[in-house]
């Protein structure tokens, strides 16, 4: 796995930001197939992906609903660290 470089931090920063304000936390929905999908967690009918096995659309709303405290985090370690 590569190692979180200043860089990569300012480039997932970069598309963390260019996403609008509105968008909502979200969840995952069975989709009536063995398959699931990612939606708002405050409005259902916002659909953001389909079709995706349910450990990958578990995995997926996680990781961006954690983005923002990850990279803050992240962001805080490097300052505090080696500073790669």
């Amino acid at each position: 796995m590569p190692d979180l470089t200043r860089e990569t931090l300012a480039e997932l920063r970069r598309l963390l930001e260019a996403v609008p304000v509105s968008f909502p936390p979200l969840t995952t929905m069975h989709d009536g197939d063995d398959l699931w999908e990612i939606v708002s967690v405050d409005d259902r009918n916002i659909h953001v992906a389909s079709g995706l096995l349910p450990a990958d659309a578990r995995l997926i709303a996680a990781a961006i609903n954690a983005l923002p405290a990850l990279l803050l985090a992240a962001e805080r370690g490097l300052a505090a660290g080696d500073g790669r």
